[in-house]
């Protein structure tokens, strides 16, 4: 800082010096060359005119001592806080809902509940909507803490456009990791083998999926994971708008293709709950 402030007092020394030797052969020249009754007019628009040319109309903005570190840090803490909120989507629905259906199943709990009146199909969505209001209890106090308590970048209004984008690309996350817990549940033959193929999809996904780092420190090979995994572009969609206020249209089309895949595995985890629980059940109860 010290060798800067002295560079800047020199440069403006040796610039005052020189403007003002310009000055004085310029006027030593009008002196010289022009008629006597006419060098006061034609001094005084010289010096008017120099002063405007050495002196540019340059707005003057007062910039605090640390401005850009403090916008660095809430940048940073925005992108961990949602980080950490996709990370606990990825554990709390793919992990936990696979653990839970083939925990459900092995206890009987479900086919008791399936002898009643209670539809399978009813059961599927209420268990959708219960399950998209937890993640959403337990994620919430991730944000508060990172975007108030800690003061995380926030580029968009609350009431804004933007903001619901934001709403419903996380409801399309919560969905999507929910459809992958019931169809690893589904289809794994007990509660360890779906906790080992989830927590497989999970650590794998947060690892190269640009979670733990930001995707652009990640290895090549990586940030290929990266721009495929459906996890990831909805994350760094997310990111990009929420903390560093990017346009909507710049996400757009891989939302679209991310949204559509994620419904496309709704539908098959809830065709796949009402044609094979079931067999599960029955094979349950005859074990």
């Amino acid at each position: 800082v010290k060798e800067q402030l002295v560079a800047s007092y020199l440069y403006a020394f040796f610039s005052e010096t020189a403007n003002y030797a310009a000055l004085g052969m310029l006027s030593s020249y009008i002196n010289a060359t022009a008629p006597p009754e006419a060098r006061s007019y034609v001094s005084e628009f010289v010096n008017k005119a120099w002063k405007l040319a050495s002196s540019p109309n340059i707005e003057m903005v007062d910039v605090a001592p640390g401005e850009e570190e403090v916008d660095v840090r809430s940048r940073v803490i925005g992108w961990m806080t949602l980080s950490v909120m996709f990370m606990n989507f990825m554990f709390g629905g793919i992990l936990g809902g696979a653990s839970a259906i083939t925990s459900e199943i092995r206890r009987g709990f479900l086919h008791r509940l399936l002898s009643t009146r209670l539809k399978p199909s009813e059961y599927f969505m209420g268990m959708t909507v219960s399950w998209i209001a937890l993640l959403t209890l337990a994620a919430t106090p991730v944000a508060v803490l990172g975007f108030l308590a800690y003061g995380g970048s926030l580029a968009v209004e609350i009431m804004s456009v933007e903001m619901l984008f934001i709403l419903f690309l996380i409801l399309v996350v919560e969905i999507l990791t929910f459809s992958l817990g019931i169809l690893i549940g589904i289809f794994a033959k007990s509660p360890e083998t779906a906790s080992l193929i989830a927590n497989l999809i999970v650590w794998a996904t947060m690892i190269g999926g640009g979670f733990w780092i930001p995707k652009f420190m990640l290895p090549s090979f990586l940030r290929t994971f990266a721009d495929v995994n459906i996890l990831s572009v909805l994350f760094y969609a997310v990111t990009e708008i929420a903390v560093y206020g990017r346009s909507i249209g710049d996400y757009l089309i891989p939302t679209i293709v991310a949204i559509v895949v994620s419904l496309i595995l709704f539908l098959a985890a809830s065709v796949a709950y009402l044609r094979y629980l079931p067999r599960l059940l029955e094979k349950a109860e005859v074990s």
